[in-house]
């Protein structure tokens, strides 16, 4: 097993290093400069900004002062934008708020998902079984923004039940979640229906059922346990969606969080904001496919065998 987490870290180190320096090259591929979007300043005054920032020096220089401010301090440089802002604040303040959102939405999805599918499994072919994937169906096809638009008429302007936008209590982060999480409800819904008939399809399960074992003990003892591979599997794929996602539906309902950052300094060119909130969010990715890696080994063997043979 440490063999296998070795490897699957240093995999780890490389693709973070192959993003942070993809991202490098092609921000400053983008024509134009973070001073000249949208703004009139004075050709001396661009001068003297370049300088301060070192946009003056050759792109190869450039990416070592940046790999040497990010490994020796952890420094991801200041805003263009807005300055004496720096990056990692940036990240500091809004991040916990980009992540309360993902969790949430991602717990409920993965819990409503699996429960959905197990229930499609158990009821194959019979109307429940169609429901979930209608559900399925409507979750994949509909995007987020437009799931968005929609729970915002519906339940803010029409009936007035739940805030437009704006980010406070809970009931804030109610439509948002709802927003992210139908398409993961629908893969999982899907991933688990088709594991759970694949494991009922089992001798064993046969062989349980014959022994008069309980629905609820055959249930969680056999079917789930051996079902839940797959669901483990996608997890990494499904926080990154969710990851991703969060910036569309941040802009959507005006919530404070990382994505909105993101978004603005696209537009701004606003290279050490787009770098950084970029190398946080493919970290944080990186390091959840990591972790989801380590635990698919623990909970199946055979994948960590396999993988200390190479």
């Amino acid at each position: 097993m440490l063999k296998y987490t070795l490897k699957r870290f240093g995999y780890m180190i490389i693709t973070t290093w192959v993003v942070i320096t993809l991202t490098f090259v092609m921000m400053h591929s983008i024509p134009g400069d973070p001073f000249s979007s949208g703004k009139r300043l004075p050709p001396e005054t661009k001068k003297n900004l370049n300088i301060k920032y070192g946009l003056d020096k050759p792109l190869l220089t450039q990416y070592e002062l940046f790999m040497k401010n990010l490994v020796l301090h952890g420094d991801l440089g200041e805003s263009y934008t807005y300055p004496g802002l720096t990056v990692n604040s940036i990240i500091a303040q809004r991040a916990p708020v980009s992540a309360k959102l993902g969790i949430e939405a991602l717990f409920f999805a993965v819990v409503v998902g699996m429960i959905f599918g197990i229930l499609a499994a158990f009821k194959k072919n019979h109307w429940q079984d169609h429901l979930v994937m209608i559900i399925a169906i409507l979750g994949i096809a509909i995007p987020s923004f437009v799931l968005a638009a929609l729970l915002q008429y519906f339940f803010s302007v029409k009936f007035e039940i739940l805030p437009t936008s704006g980010w406070g209590d809970f009931t804030h982060s109610i439509l948002p979640a709802l927003s992210l999480s139908l398409g993961i409800i629908a893969v999982y819904a899907r991933y688990m229906r088709s594991s759970c008939i694949d494991v009922l399809g089992q001798d064993y399960i046969m062989t349980a059922e014959a022994k008069g074992v309980s629905k609820v003990v055959l249930v969680w003892k056999h079917v789930i346990r051996n079902a839940i591979l797959p669901a483990i599997t996608i997890l990494g794929q499904q926080i990154a969606g969710i990851i991703t996602g969060t910036f569309v539906i941040e802009t959507i309902f005006s919530i404070p969080g990382i994505g909105r950052y993101f978004v603005s300094s696209i537009t701004d060119r606003d290279y050490s904001v787009i770098l950084g909130t970029t190398i946080f969010v493919a970290i944080v990715y990186i390091v959840v496919v990591f972790a989801v890696d380590i635990l698919y080994g623990l909970v199946d063997p055979r994948i960590r065998l396999s993988g200390g043979k190479k």
